[in-house]
């Protein structure tokens, strides 16, 4: 129980006034002297003892409605609490040995089992694929959902958005995913096939490359991905044309990708077609036409960024020193070869787990007594004070009070 208003609760005090005036009241009665007691008749006591009862009874009702009315106004409420109790398990965590004895421990203390997954069905029914943890949470929370206990691979990447408290009597067991090993991509490169193989556990993800003679029949072999680029140049930007070839030539070996690269004159600016566009020199770009790279050297950390939605820029001007110690290789590589599909299969088998201080935001105490939802009883107040009332005036009507 808390009070919105405890301050009010001194009109308690008020219960006094009808015990004044209840005691206060009291007086003896007249005397009336007889000079026979021959036409006295003796009566029953009975009819005092009930005035006396109607007068407790009135006194008891009238202290009732000042209480009552003191509750109302100091705006009395009740903790709610649901009776649901829950137990979440993210998909692939019920195969823990460990992890099902908890829950069938907890199965036995009423908790209910369900996928901490979308719309939270029961684990007899099919689990569709994880959604943000926080999003998961929020709803949950909607839900009234009294204690839940969740088992969760605490995966960084399923940690999206702003980081959010988690509702205080909600409890979160994270549990070690384990390594995944997968392939993330297979392709033909001369007379072999080229492999990149991924690592992935709760610390990090790794890739390594193999080539080997022969793919086994479970993997399928794409071609390599190609990509037409277009290097516009002037007389002034000739060694860094130079250097910038050479390093499209190093991606294109990093990446086994095959890179179909055009030189033309910064008078003749022609994109025909290409996937992404290089400008050395002073001439005027068109930069909606396709994705385009300027070089314009400028006050930066990286020697590559991005500038707008399909435009980049080389913030430095292109030698050999530039290009080996600010990696241009890489920076060039991981820029053309972004792809979407791939990044789907990486995501999907990252295991990397996001250390216990960073998963949940801290809560503050004022925000943990929000939690708690209150349920008013002003109309319960109301009720009953009107009920006390109507039989406080009845029996005062009766008594002539």
């Amino acid at each position: 129980m808390t009070f919105v208003n405890p301050i009010f609760l001194w009109s308690m005090l008020g219960i006094s006034i009808p015990l004044a005036i209840h005691f206060l009241s009291r007086k003896d009665g007249v005397i009336i002297r007889l000079g026979s007691l021959r036409h006295v008749r003796e009566t029953s006591t009975q009819h005092f003892k009930g005035i006396k009862l109607n007068e407790i009874l009135l006194l008891i009702l009238r202290c009732l409605l000042i209480i009552i009315l003191s509750l109302l106004l100091a705006g009395l409420s009740m903790n709610r609490t649901s009776s649901l109790k829950w137990v979440l398990v993210e998909k692939g965590i019920e195969k823990n040995k460990q992890v099902k004895s908890w829950i069938d421990s907890l199965e036995k203390q009423g908790y209910e089992e369900h996928w901490f997954t979308e719309d939270f069905p029961t684990i007899d029914e099919e689990a569709t694929s994880s959604v943000s943890y926080s999003t998961l949470v929020s709803e949950l929370d909607k839900k009234g959902v009294g204690d839940a206990i969740l088992f969760y691979y605490q995966k960084a990447e399923n940690f999206k958005g702003k980081r959010i408290a988690l509702p205080s009597t909600f409890r979160a067991m994270s549990v070690e995913p384990g390594d995944k090993k997968f392939l993330l991509r297979a392709i033909p490169w001369h007379d072999s096939v080229y492999l990149r193989i991924g690592n992935s556990s709760a610390k990090g993800t790794t890739y390594e490359d193999q080539l080997t003679r022969l793919a086994p029949d479970t993997v399928s072999v794409s071609p390599p991905h190609q990509i037409k680029i277009v290097v516009h140049f002037d007389q002034v930007h000739q060694s860094d044309k130079k250097i910038l070839i050479a390093s499209l030539r190093a991606a294109e070996e990093l990446t086994k990708s095959t890179f179909i690269i055009l030189e033309k004159d910064a008078a003749h600016i022609d994109t025909d077609s290409a996937d992404w566009g290089f400008w050395l020199g002073q001439q005027q770009v068109n930069k909606n036409v396709i994705n385009t790279v300027v070089l314009q050297p400028a006050p930066s950390t990286h020697l590559v960024e991005r500038t707008e939605r399909n435009n980049w820029q080389i913030t430095e001007r292109l030698n050999e020193d530039v290009a080996i110690h600010r990696n241009l290789t890489l920076s060039l590589a991981s820029l053309l070869t972004f792809n979407d599909s791939l990044m789907n299969i990486a995501s999907a088998h990252d295991h990397r787990m996001l250390p216990d201080s960073m998963a949940w935001a801290s809560t503050p105490t004022n925000e943990k007594k929000a939690e708690l939802s209150q349920q008013s009883l002003a109309s319960y107040l109301i009720i009953a004070f009107i009920f006390v009332l109507t039989a406080e005036r009845l029996l005062a009507w009766k008594r002539g009070q």
